[in-house]
């Protein structure tokens, strides 16, 4: 059995042109809010913007004072290695003239000892040397040996401490 309201005809009709009354009697209204809303959605494009904006101002300045930073140290790091070579290169040449000045020590004592005619002297003065200096002492003492002998100016002693 159907009910009785199903017999009415429908009433949808009615109500769009309800609709459509209220818009027009209330168009002002709607319109207002409408702009409302569009003027919001706005805004809140504008701040959106505006922070992306900033963000991006924000790393830049990062990056400058990052860039800044990084170029402070190593313009520091530059000098500071320029100024550890230059030392270095001055120790190596004071390290160089000790060195020639020692080389020119042991052919003197060499000399000294290859001319010296006391065997004890000798082995006292080569038991005073460091065994490094001692080998090229005997060296020293072996090549003016081998020298003096080709022009026979030597007498007939080899070096000692061996």
């Amino acid at each position: 059995m159907t009910a009785w309201w199903h017999k009415l005809p429908s009433l949808t009709p009615v109500k769009g042109l309800a609709r459509f009354l209220y818009v027009v009697t209330h168009w002002e209204i709607i319109s207002e809010e409408l702009k409302k809303r569009d003027e919001r959605l706005g805004a809140i494009d504008d701040a959106g913007r505006q922070l992306l904006r900033l963000q991006h101002e924000i790393h830049e300045a990062e990056t400058r004072s990052t860039a800044v930073r990084t170029m402070n140290v190593l313009t520091k790091t530059i000098v500071d290695i320029e100024q550890r070579n230059q030392q270095l290169d001055e120790f190596t040449k004071r390290v160089d003239v000790m060195f020639d000045e020692f080389l020119d020590t042991i052919a003197a004592l060499a000399m000294i000892l290859y001319v010296e005619e006391s065997p004890s002297v000798r082995e006292a003065v080569l038991n005073q040397v460091p065994p490094r200096a001692r080998e090229i002492l005997n060296n020293a003492l072996t090549r003016l040996h081998e020298g003096m002998q080709r022009q026979s100016l030597t007498p007939t002693r080899q070096p000692l401490g061996e």
